[in-house]
């Protein structure tokens, strides 16, 4: 069913939890640094250097449970679509991979397409394939193997795509460069969230 704006609500949070086992007494927010956030130009990581551009989304890395402890996602956490949708590409990444899905929401002609990132996919992901919202598309990677001093963190962008934008070419270069793609805070799509104060 063809919808528009994005203001609709998103299972992912929920989802998120479901698959790894979070239940709700653990589980209270999604909890991030500042340098996590969309548009952030600094690293959040060890020495917080500056990014070459600003940051294309948000990093989940951490979530604070009910007694208000910060708990560390691990690699292998599963990670959830936000929305139904089409896998329209896959590429490598430096910690891992970056799923592409298309999603029948639209604005003002754009489409909306969320970007999974820094996962190790699951093995019938290829692009194609339909996706249901919440389905597993892969777990987040092991940061250590690829000698990264980031944590273990899922990068989720989200993008309004314009007509004609073509799959095949589709990077972090273009997305981040392309005029027929704008890239937007992806934190509206995650409800129950935590920002901490200060860098």
């Amino acid at each position: 069913m063809r919808t528009t704006g994005i203001d609709q609500q998103s299972c992912f949070a929920e989802a998120f939890v479901k698959h790894n086992r979070l239940d709700n007494a653990l589980f209270s927010a999604f909890s991030f640094d500042p340098c996590m956030l969309f548009g952030s130009r600094h690293e959040w990581w060890a020495e917080r250097r500056k990014r070459r551009s600003p940051h294309e989304g948000i990093d989940i890395c951490c979530f604070l449970d009910q007694a208000g402890r910060e708990n560390s996602l691990p690699a292998g956490s599963k990670v959830p679509t936000a929305f139904v949708g089409k896998v329209i590409r896959i590429v490598e990444d430096y910690l891992g991979k970056s799923v592409f899905i298309e999603h029948d929401i639209y604005e003002h002609g754009y489409r909306l397409v969320t970007i999974y990132a820094h996962i190790v996919t699951e093995a019938e992901l290829e692009p194609g394939v339909y996706v249901n919202e919440g389905d597993v598309i892969g777990r987040i990677a092991d940061t250590l193997q690829r000698k990264s001093s980031s944590p273990p963190h899922l990068h989720l962008s989200a993008a309004w795509f314009a007509p004609g934008v073509s799959e095949e070419d589709l990077s972090w270069e273009t997305i981040s460069y392309q005029k027929d793609i704008k890239l937007i805070d992806p934190l509206k799509l995650i409800p129950n969230t935590i920002i901490k104060s200060g860098q």
